[in-house]
């Protein structure tokens, strides 16, 4: 799968290969990347700055569902406590 960029200092835009299997920037048509791209795993500005992207979202997915988990224990809490005020804890 590819996406199309836009450089961060000039309009120029880059193409993003990224694995479909493991959702990682594996390619960049930027000069860089086309320079030292094929030297020890090298990556450019441009896949990094995607991979953080990722990141940042399977970071707010998680705490998302660790939200939604903690507002279904409070509501079952407050539910059980509201129908047995004796089994409060």
């Amino acid at each position: 799968m590819t996406q199309t960029i836009t450089n961060f200092t000039n309009e120029k835009t880059y193409r993003l290969t990224i694995c479909e299997e493991t959702g990682t920037a594996i390619d960049c048509s930027c000069p860089d990347m086309q320079y030292r791209g094929h030297r020890n795993n090298h990556i450019c500005k441009h896949m990094a700055a995607f991979q953080m992207q990722l990141d940042r979202a399977a970071r707010f997915i998680l705490l998302q569902r660790e939200i939604a988990e903690k507002e279904a224990n409070a509501r079952r809490d407050a539910i059980n406590a509201l129908y047995n005020p004796n089994n409060i804890g």
